[in-house]
């Protein structure tokens, strides 16, 4: 079964954003109430096609279809259209949210449910069941749809509401941002781990990236298992992120199991001689 929403519904949303920006945002006099309208009604197109596709494939897979045809359109949407858009938001609204009084610690939670979203994207990839297909790609569109709720309560209003930041210049740039990168061949690279499809062979879909990587190797050990566990409590259930020391990090993990005691996953990437890559996950 094919997604026939896809190319429809994503088209409308970065429509949303030209017709309300009228150009350059700052010659065309829309005011900020405007470009809050536009982001919200962007968002509201991008998690509608999300929930469209996942219940295409749903169908696909009950009614005994050949599921990977629509398993590979919800991987080439999240790639050519999702992806872009949260990159789009780092480069823009995400540094004008950090210097908002208390939402810094809030910016860097959202970047790391990008992360996240990519490395889901990557397992998408992998997996060959169709429970494992239906699993991953529900959470990826629950995840994608508490994130925008986020952005949507906590963070453009308080854009919106500022005295230094003008939000109708901020769509610009996210729109001349999020136009490239939906223009641009492949998926939005990041310092993550890359697989291609020909790597895995995976029906045709785009490579992805994989989690948030937090390298502490030239943070003070003071402040290491500070930024670590801040870091873990940024996430979103089931996310995770990439630590990345010179040294085994047990002591840290004997931390975490006093604290948060089936709360995190542990998985050993890399164990040294110089470097040590755990991934870290909130269950």
């Amino acid at each position: 079964m094919k997604i026939s929403v896809t190319k429809t519904n994503s088209t409308a949303g970065t429509e949303v954003l030209r017709d309300a920006q009228g150009g350059k945002a700052n010659q065309s006099g829309q005011s900020d109430d405007e470009a809050f309208s536009a982001m919200l009604a962007h968002h509201k197109a991008l998690v509608e096609t999300a929930r469209e596709c996942v219940k295409a494939l749903n169908v696909a897979i009950h009614e005994g279809d050949a599921y990977e045809t629509t398993q590979s359109e919800f991987i080439t949407y999240f790639v050519d259209q999702v992806l872009p858009h949260a990159k789009a938001e780092e480069e823009t609204v995400y540094p004008a949210a950090a210097t908002q009084v208390g939402l810094g610690n809030l910016v860097e939670r959202m970047i790391a449910e990008h992360r996240e979203l990519e490395y889901q994207l990557k397992l998408l990839q992998q997996v060959t069941t169709p429970f494992d297909v239906m699993k991953v790609a529900t959470h990826m569109v629950d995840l994608f749809e508490k994130h925008v709720n986020v952005e949507n309560q906590q963070i453009l209003p308080v854009l919106l509401n500022s005295d230094v930041n003008s939000l109708s210049e901020i769509l610009s740039a996210l729109h001349e941002h999020y136009e490239l990168l939906c223009r641009s061949s492949g998926a939005v690279k990041t310092d993550g781990d890359i697989e291609s499809e020909g790597d895995k062979g995976n029906k045709g879909a785009r490579e992805v990236v994989g989690p948030y990587v937090l390298d502490v190797r030239n943070l003070p050990p003071a402040q290491r298992h500070q930024t670590i566990f801040a870091t873990f409590n940024g996430l979103a259930p089931l996310a995770s992120f990439v630590l990345v020391n010179d040294h085994d990090p047990k002591p840290l993990y004997y931390q975490f199991n006093a604290e948060y005691t089936g709360e995190f996953g542990w998985e050993y990437l890399e164990s040294g001689p110089e470097v040590w890559r755990v991934r870290i996950f909130k269950q």
